[in-house]
């Protein structure tokens, strides 16, 4: 299995977004590898998503389509923008 290693989180803390008590308990999240790659804590909704994906994108075995709240992106956004 690969070694993924985190580097930082790049999202505000979800606790601090007031995530936690909006979703009950889940923590969508956004962190940086020490590759580059972004790793993303989010609701898994492929099954629900799989009919609405347009035809030329491909959800692979071993993906998931994960949902994470827009907010939590935009506070990302800087973070990834200014390293």
């Amino acid at each position: 299995m690969e070694q993924i290693k985190i580097r930082r989180r790049v999202s505000a803390h979800p606790a601090d977004m007031g995530f936690t008590k909006i979703l009950k308990g889940i923590c969508p999240d956004i962190f940086e590898t020490e590759t580059g790659d972004f790793l993303i804590i989010g609701r898994d909704v492929t099954s629900i998503i799989e009919s609405e994906i347009p035809a030329d994108a491909i959800i692979s075995k071993g993906e998931r389509a994960v949902l994470i709240p827009r907010d939590l992106l935009v506070s990302a956004a800087a973070n990834i923008l200014s390293k």
